[in-house]
């Protein structure tokens, strides 16, 4: 992005990763890089491009306003048979991340209740005079399933079933074909054994959904989610493994830490955990902050 803007060949680019902090989306459409790297050409000297909290707020995007309307049908016996879902989104003044927030606020809810015979998506978004929407924690689907999981629960208290009987009913299972994924297969699922997990943890048989206490209500809430990082058939990533002549085994990868923890988890990389099963008599990690590259680097050392 910077050697094309300033039309200058990559080589000439260099890139040194530092500690940059949490990301939750907001950092996915900064490009100040641009601006301090045409300040840094045209005057010889270092420049760097640093917000207020004020400046970031006014500047910076939000979360995509939306409105949800879901409707649901069931049988008698709490089958969910059929899930409509329509959502409008506020995209703000630029329209930015606007379909693909949307999107999320369908494919990642609808999915989770995968036994149904009729599912419909449908959504609008609109540009408004208000600050932009963009990239933010949960990216489109945290609203939605907010508005599906809220419909669920009345559907709960309509048909007088427990909430969560209702969900282990009708959730995905692993193995299963999503079509409102893409069609795609869900490889790997623990969620019905998760939802069973967190209703023996905390009593849940045991215990009223809601008690009056005059002043306020206390209750029990149930509601599942679905995520997923990187976009379906797009996105890959992969590393480079060398065994080098001392028995170390070096990674390289490109992954920065913005956020997700990247770092400490490849600090603690477990040589076991490899495919040839090498048992290690002595490890180290280290992520330099070198010059020339911002690869993470483990080594381990093996016996075999």
């Amino acid at each position: 992005m910077v050697a094309q803007s300033l039309d200058i060949p990559q080589s000439q680019v260099q890139v040194i990763k530092p500690r940059i902090g949490g990301g939750f989306g907001s950092k996915q459409t900064g490009c100040c890089e641009i601006f301090v790297a045409f300040v840094t050409q045209q005057t010889g000297r270092p420049s760097y491009c640093c917000y207020t909290r004020e400046e970031t707020i006014t500047a910076g995007n939000s979360r995509h306003q939306m409105q949800m309307t879901v409707k649901l049908g069931a049988m008698n016996d709490g089958t969910i048979t059929a899930i409509d879902l329509h959502t409008l989104s506020n995209a703000g003044a630029y329209g930015e991340h606007a379909t693909t927030t949307i999107g999320l606020s369908g494919h990642k809810s609808l999915p989770i209740y995968n036994h149904v015979k009729a599912s419909r998506f449908s959504w609008d978004a609109v540009y408004t005079n208000t600050n932009r929407g963009g990239a933010y924690r949960g990216y489109g689907a945290t609203q939605g399933q907010f508005a599906v999981e809220s419909a669920v629960n009345e559907l709960a208290d309509i048909l007088h079933m427990d909430p969560a009987d209702l969900r282990l009913k009708n959730i995905v299972r692993e193995g299963e074909i999503m079509p409102q994924y893409y069609n795609e297969k869900l490889n790997a699922c623990a969620l019905d054994r998760c939802l069973l997990r967190a209703m023996d943890m905390i009593g849940w048989r045991d215990k009223p959904l809601a008690v009056d206490l005059g002043d306020r209500v206390r209750a029990l809430g149930c509601a599942l989610t679905m995520q997923g990082s990187g976009i379906s058939n797009v996105d890959i990533a992969g590393i480079d493994m060398r065994l080098e002549e001392d028995g170390f085994i070096a990674i390289g990868t490109g992954a920065t830490d913005n956020g997700m923890g990247v770092d400490t988890i490849l600090r603690r990389l477990p040589p076991r955990s490899w495919a040839w099963r090498a048992r290690s008599s002595w490890y180290a990690a280290w992520t330099p902050m070198c010059r020339r590259s911002t690869l993470a680097r483990t080594r381990a050392r093996v016996r075999t």
